[in-house]
C-alpha cells in the first residue's frame, strides 16, 4: 500500500513540476509543449497527443530545449502511469540535455522526479541522495521556494522510512521556508505529512489539528486536486481511529471530488484506499467492487504500481469469502507486478525470493483451511448419519414394541376363551358318568404335576414320560385325559404352556426377551410350534 505521505508527494510534483522557472524560461517552447505540460498530471493520454504533434512540427528536431522538455513530459507521462523504469529512460535523455545548457532549475527539477521513481520502487537510500543534490543546487540558486519542496521531500523519505521524528525536523524546516514564501499549497503539503508524522506515531489528537489545517488550506484555495487529497488523507486518519463511518464519508468526499478533476491516477488511488478500509471491515463484496473499479482505471491508465496494489487487494477480499484459489491467483499476479516494478537487480532477486515465501505461505495457508473445511464438513456428515442411525433405531423399536403389545393383548383374549371353555367343560361333565376313585386320584396327580411342577416347560415330555411317572400305563392315561379335559394330551399341553407364556408376558418378561425365546422358555420347541399351538385354540 502506497503511504499517505507518498501522495502527498506526488501532489507536490505536480504542482512545483509544472512551474519550473527552468521550463518557462525557453521563448521557442512552442504552445503545444505548454498545453501537453498543463496535462499531463490530469489526462496524460491528451498530453501525448499534443506532445506527438509537436515532435512533428517544424523546427523540432534544431530546438534542443524543445526535445529536453519532451523527454521530460514524456517522463512524467510515465512516471503518472506507474511506468518507473521507462520514465526513467525520459529523464536521464532529458538530463543529459539540462546538464548540456547550464539548465540548473531543470537538472534540479529532474533529480527530485528520478528520485521520486526510487521511492516508489521501495528504494528510500537512492531517493534521498538525488533530494539532497536537488536541495543543493537549489540552495545554491538561492530558490527559497524549492528549497522548502526539498526540506518537505526530503521529510517523506524519512517518513515512508519509519524514521518520524527525523521526518518532523525536516518538514519543519520547510514550514519556515514555506511560511516566508506564503505558497498555500506548500504549506497545504506540508500541514499534511506533519500530520502524517503524527498519526504515524499514534498521537491521533495531534495529527487531527494539521489534517484539519490542510483542509482549510485547500477549501480556501479551492484547488480540487489538493482538496480530494486532503479528504483522502483526513478519511485514512479517522479509520486509524476507528471512526469507520466519518471515514467512509470522507472517502466519498475525495472520490467525488476528484471524478470531476478527470485525475483518474489519484481516484485510483482513493478508490484502493476506501476498499482497503471495507476489508478493514470485513465487507468483502464491497472492497472487491471497488477495487474492481480501480483495476479497471488502473489498465485503462496502464499504472502499474496502482494495478498492483488493486490486485493485492482482491487477494485479500476473496480470501475473505472463502475462495482461496481466486485468492491465490490475484495474489500470484500482484507479485509478478510488483516485482516488475523494481529495476535493481539485486533487490529485485531478493523481493522475489520473498514474494515467493509469501506465495508458498499462502498456498500452505489455503492447503490447511481447505482440509480444516473438508474436516468440517466430514463431521457434519457424520454427525447427520448417526442422527438418522439413531431415528431409525427408534423407529424400528418402536414397531417391534407395538407388535409384542399387540401380541400381548391377542394371548390375554385366547387365555379369556380358554377360561370360557374351561366353565363349559365343568358344567358339562355334572352330566357325566361318575369317575372312579382310582381316575380321580389319577387326575390329582397329573394336575398336581401339571399346575405345581410344570412337568409342561420340559420340551421333550410326552404321555409315555408322564404315564411312567404317575406309575400308569400309556392308555389309562391318555382315556382320562380325554374323559376329563375333553381333550388330547398335546393340546392339554398346549394349553398350559400357552397359559404360561400369557403369565410372563403379564409380568413384563416381553421387554427382557423376545415372543420366540418367551415361546422357547415355556417348552414349545420353536416359534412356529407356538404359533400353530396357539392357532388351534378355540375361538
Amino acid at each position: 500500500m502506497i503511504p499517505s505521505s507518498v501522495l502527498l508527494l506526488m501532489m507536490a510534483l505536480q504542482l512545483f513540476a509544472t512551474d519550473s522557472p527552468a521550463l518557462d524560461a525557453h521563448d521557442n517552447i512552442s504552445p503545444l509543449l505548454q498545453h501537453a505540460q498543463q496535462l499531463v498530471f490530469k489526462n496524460p493520454d491528451s498530453a501525448f497527443v499534443l506532445i506527438e504533434q509537436a515532435r512533428s512540427s517544424d523546427g523540432y528536431a534544431a530546438d534542443e530545449n524543445a526535445q529536453g522538455l519532451v523527454y521530460y513530459l514524456m517522463g512524467n507521462i510515465h512516471l503518472v502511469k506507474g511506468q518507473y523504469p521507462k520514465a526513467l529512460e525520459y529523464y536521464e535523455k532529458s538530463l543529459a540535455i539540462r546538464q548540456e545548457v547550464n539548465d540548473f532549475a531543470g537538472v534540479s527539477d529532474l533529480y527530485s522526479n528520478m528520485g521520486i521513481i526510487y521511492a516508489r520502487m521501495g528504494d528510500q537510500e537512492t531517493y534521498l541522495s538525488y533530494l539532497q543534490k536537488t536541495l543543493q543546487i537549489d540552495r545554491e540558486m538561492g530558490n527559497e521556494h524549492m528549497v522548502a519542496v526539498d526540506y518537505n521531500n526530503i521529510g517523506n523519505v524519512y517518513l515512508n522510512s519509519d524514521e518520524p521524528h527525523e521526518a518532523l525536523t525536516y518538514y519543519k524546516k520547510a514550514l519556515e521556508y514555506a511560511a516566508i514564501q506564503t505558497d498555500s499549497s506548500l504549506l497545504y503539503a506540508i500541514y499534511g505529512n506533519i500530520g502524517n508524522v503524527f498519526m504515524l506515531l499514534e498521537k491521533y489528537d495531534t495529527a487531527m489539528v494539521f489534517s484539519q489545517q490542510a483542509i482549510q488550506i485547500a477549501e480556501q484555495t479551492n484547488n480540487s486536486f489538493e482538496l480530494g487529497t486532503a479528504y483522502k488523507n483526513h478519511a485514512l486518519l479517522l479509520g486509524k481511529q476507528e471512526q469507520y463511518d466519518s471515514a467512509l464519508f470522507y472517502y466519498d468526499a475525495a472520490i467525488q471530488i476528484l471524478e470531476t478533476t478527470g485525475d483518474k491516477s489519484r481516484l485510483a488511488g482513493v478508490l484502493n484506499d476506501k476498499a482497503r478500509l471495507m476489508i478493514t471491515l470485513e465487507d468483502a463484496s464491497q472492497a472487491l467492487a471497488i477495487a474492481s473499479r480501480s483495476l479497471s482505471i488502473c489498465r485503462a491508465l496502464n499504472h502499474m504500481a496502482l494495478k498492483a496494489e488493486a490486485l493485492e487487494i482482491h487477494a485479500l477480499g476473496y480470501e475473505l469469502l472463502g475462495d482461496y484459489k481466486t485468492a491465490l491467483y490475484y495474489r500470484k499476479s500482484y507479485a509478478v507486478l510488483n516485482d516488475s516494478l523494481n529495476i535493481s537487480g539485486k533487490e529485485a532477486a531478493l523481493q522475489k525470493m520473498m514474494r515467493l515465501f509469501e506465495v508458498n505461505e499462502k498456498k500452505r495457508e489455503i492447503i490447511q483451511l481447505e482440509m480444516k473445511n473438508e474436516l468440517e464438513r466430514s463431521r457434519n456428515h457424520l454427525l447427520v448419519l448417526t442422527i438418522l442411525l439413531v431415528v431409525v433405531f427408534l423407529i424400528v423399536l418402536f414397531f417391534k414394541n407395538r407388535k409384542l403389545h399387540k401380541s400381548y393383548h391377542l394371548l390375554l383374549k385366547k387365555q379369556q376363551q380358554i377360561a370360557s371353555l374351561k366353565s363349559q367343560q365343568i358344567a358339562s361333565k355334572q352330566w357325566q358318568t361318575e369317575e372312579t376313585t382310582d381316575q380321580k386320584d389319577l387326575i390329582t396327580r397329573l394336575e398336581q404335576l401339571l399346575e405345581q411342577q410344570k412337568v409342561f416347560l420340559d420340551a421333550g415330555i410326552s404321555l409315555d414320560t408322564l404315564s411312567n411317572i404317575l406309575n400308569t400305563n400309556r392308555n389309562a392315561l391318555s382315556a382320562v385325559i380325554n374323559a376329563h379335559y375333553n381333550k388330547h394330551f398335546n393340546m392339554l399341553i398346549n394349553e398350559y404352556r400357552i397359559n404360561e407364556v400369557i403369565q410372563l408376558l403379564a409380568e413384563n418378561h416381553h421387554k427382557r426377551f423376545t415372543l420366540e425365546a418367551i415361546s422357547k422358555q415355556v417348552g414349545f420347541g420353536n416359534r412356529a410350534s407356538f404359533n400353530a399351538a396357539f392357532k388351534r385354540l378355540p375361538a
